[in-house]
């Protein structure tokens, strides 16, 4: 099998996605899976790589002649793909943290090639957010992104993790609102 492909044994019918390459567009009709999905570390592995494959082929069809709404959708689903990816980003940096206090500030330097800064923050939220599974689960549909994670993650530091994730109203404003607006009313 080829790097980077998603191998079929991984996915049930029902979250198999179909792909049709036409010259100037990619259409993908994804299935949701019905109930909840079991994945090994490796299969998670593959299973990104494929997406990964995906979202570079889809970034490459012209979007200049498109109307301004399906555009605005483009954003919008590319911004939930963003968050996804955010949340297993975040969680495989505290798992190494966890493992081996700097692993994952290691791997996000040498491997994902961010920031010493961006690594420390990066490691810092994920900290956070792996004690907090209401977080973490909307960041991983896209209600929240990586900035709602991070203001979430500097009020759970001050309170305490279950506190924040706990808070109801507070996730579903955030869902709601800008992280600055987020930030304002966490800070108030």
């Amino acid at each position: 099998m080829p790097t980077g492909s998603v191998a079929p044994a991984l996915l049930s019918p029902a979250e198999r996605v179909s792909l049709r390459a036409e010259p100037t567009s990619l259409r993908v009709d994804p299935v949701l899976p019905v109930g909840p999905v079991s994945f090994s570390v490796e299969g998670v592995l593959s299973v990104l790589r494929g997406a990964r494959d995906v979202v570079t082929r889809a970034s490459r069809v012209p979007l200049g002649d498109t109307g301004c709404e399906t555009l605005a959708d483009v954003v919008a689903v590319a911004a939930r793909l963003r968050s996804a990816t955010d949340a297993v980003l975040l969680a495989a940096t505290a798992a190494l943290e966890a493992a081996r206090a700097g692993s994952g500030r290691s791997a996000l330097r040498e491997r994902a090639r961010v920031s010493k800064r961006d690594a420390r923050r990066t490691a810092e939220v994920g900290e956070q957010v792996a004690q907090m599974p209401n977080v973490a689960r909307g960041l991983a549909v896209g209600e929240l992104n990586v900035e709602h994670a991070a203001v979430l993650a500097d009020a759970a530091r001050r309170t305490s993790p279950d506190a924040v994730d706990s808070a109801a109203g507070l996730l579903e404003a955030a869902a709601q609102v800008s992280p600055e607006t987020l930030r304002f009313v966490v800070c108030r």
